[in-house]
């Protein structure tokens, strides 16, 4: 199906396993899908993502206002490259859009010895943020998702994503509410 969409094999293979994982593990990876849709079908996928800016430890990546399924999967391997050779990095992912379904490329991190955090701020009312983190000794990510009880004054529109990897170390507590204790 996304080849019919336009997506080259690779990007087509990607996207449909990362669909696929979502929904195998209960994150809802075909309503998500659903959401873009209109949105994918009518994209030009001819443009690649460019890399705006990078040093040893971050890069940013345009991707032209594009899905993250076709566009995330280059900028995460380069941030996992870095990260492999210092030990932390700081990818942004700007100009996106169905940041949802970066999940599943999130596990593919996670499944080779790495932690990934994700972090973005969807633009709609109320204005919602989202965290996601994988943890190598775990097969589901925490999911933290909430909504601002108002929006903040300086606030802008936000369509972008930053990934932060690390290696060793976990950088975020336990995003999973705690079990209750038994007396």
């Amino acid at each position: 199906a996304f080849q019919a969409m336009g997506f080259e094999d690779g990007d087509a293979s990607d996207a449909a396993d990362m669909v696929a994982w979502m929904e195998a593990h209960g994150l809802n990876g075909l309503a998500a899908l659903g959401k873009g849709l209109d949105f994918l079908l009518n994209e030009d996928k001819s443009q690649p993502p460019k890399l705006i800016y990078q040093d040893a430890d971050l890069c940013v990546v345009d991707a032209q206002n594009k899905t993250i399924l076709g566009h995330a999967s280059l900028a995460i391997e380069l941030g996992y490259a870095k990260c492999r050779a210092r030990g932390l990095s700081v990818t942004k992912i700007r100009h996106c859009h169905n940041r949802m379904l970066i999940v599943g490329y999130l596990s593919r991190i996670a499944r080779r010895d790495m932690s990934v955090t994700a972090f973005w701020r969807d633009s709609h009312e109320p204005l919602t943020e989202v965290l996601v983190r994988f943890i190598p000794a775990e097969a589901e990510p925490d999911t933290c998702k909430h909504g601002l009880p108002a929006t903040p004054d300086d606030t802008e529109p936000n369509d972008g994503i930053t990934l932060v990897m690390v290696n060793h170390v976990d950088l975020l507590p336990n995003l999973k509410p705690e079990a209750p204790a038994n007396d």
